[in-house]
């Protein structure tokens, strides 16, 4: 024979009208509801935030290469000033995963310096939705004894 049910809560008569009716209750499943919605909702806004800096790295990572794509290019024109020579039209850089074009847009040469003006063209298979073209210009200072080059600095975009 099975056994009568234990009624829980405190010892004493059973309650004429049957169990006690709480006034908060039904409350709980409409709050845990609330509760899992403001943690879904946050953990969306983390995300975003976590995508948006991810993203904001990706642009100045590439921003840099292209910077140092320049200064590469600028160096490269210096060394064959070093070397005597007319610097070529055009010239090979390593950029980022792929190499980069670098067009040689003006040189305007004096005694004790020289300005020129650079267009690194990168790869388009590297490039991948960059910026694919960007302009640079440089002070070059020259020993005007020799016509050895002293120092590079970039002039502007």
């Amino acid at each position: 024979m099975p056994r009568p049910l234990q009624r829980l809560g405190p010892p004493g008569p059973p309650c004429p009208q049957g169990p006690l009716r709480r006034a908060d209750a039904g409350a709980v499943l409409p709050l845990a509801t609330l509760a899992g919605l403001v943690m879904v909702l946050s953990s969306l806004s983390l995300l975003g935030t976590a995508l948006a800096s991810r993203q904001a790295l990706t642009a100045d990572l590439r921003r840099r290469q292209g910077e140092d794509a320049l200064n590469s290019a600028a160096q490269l024109v210096a060394a064959q000033l070093l070397l005597g020579s007319t610097p070529a039209a055009s010239l090979q850089v390593p950029s980022g995963e792929g190499s980069a074009t670098v067009q040689l847009l003006s040189w305007n040469a004096s005694a004790d310096s020289a300005l020129i003006q650079l267009q690194v063209q990168n790869d388009p298979a590297a490039a991948a939705g960059s910026q694919t073209a960007r302009t640079g210009s440089f002070r070059l200072s020259l020993d005007p004894g020799s016509a050895l080059v002293r120092g590079l600095r970039q002039e502007g975009p």
